[in-house]
């Protein structure tokens, strides 16, 4: 019997993951994967369309971003959405 020839499967499966975070790096990156931390809620750019308080009361969420009318000392909110 002939002993198999070549890589091994472990040196395959080091290389296949090794691409797989090397291209994960590329894309975060190059701008290609948006950073984890943002959410849908957030609005850069744009004005508030809640109410500015202090802070947001029972019943309302915070909305994060950047806003053009931003009103020191206070945050942006809205009704909350189930």
């Amino acid at each position: 019997m002939k002993k198999a020839q070549g890589l091994s499967l472990g040196y395959v499966v080091v290389g296949i993951i090794a691409v797989v975070v090397l291209v994960v790096i590329i894309l975060i990156f190059t701008g290609g994967i948006q950073p984890l931390n943002e959410t849908a809620d957030n609005i850069t750019g744009q004005t508030c369309e809640g109410q500015w308080r202090e802070k947001c009361l029972d019943g309302e969420k915070q909305l994060l971003g950047s806003f053009s009318d931003l009103e020191v000392g206070k945050v942006c909110c809205v009704k909350a959405t189930k």
